[in-house]
């Protein structure tokens, strides 16, 4: 019985992407380290859909200087959590 639930489980994990989706989560956990504190202040992640992350910013000022830091960024963030992929890093 135990088996067979344990089975259904995974099943339905995998299905349904959890495992992924967890681990992708944990960019909310670290997103201050990987763009300090003053970024960290004027930034706030917004979503993660398909491979992209959304950044929303405190003005269009940020938006444009930040732009120039995602590659930056993303190798940061893949340090921090390799099996995270991410295609592309947008300032909203």
């Amino acid at each position: 019985m135990a088996i067979q639930l344990k089975h259904a489980l995974n099943s339905f994990f995998e299905k349904n992407d959890v495992k992924e989706k967890v681990e992708n989560s944990n960019i909310f956990i670290v997103w201050n380290d990987v763009v300090g504190e003053n970024i960290a202040k004027v930034t706030e992640i917004d979503k993660f859909k398909n491979n992209i992350l959304f950044i929303k910013t405190k003005n269009p000022a940020w938006r444009s200087e930040l732009s120039f830091k995602k590659e930056t960024f993303k190798k940061k963030i893949f340090q921090k959590l390799p099996k995270m992929k991410i295609k592309d890093i947008r300032f909203i």
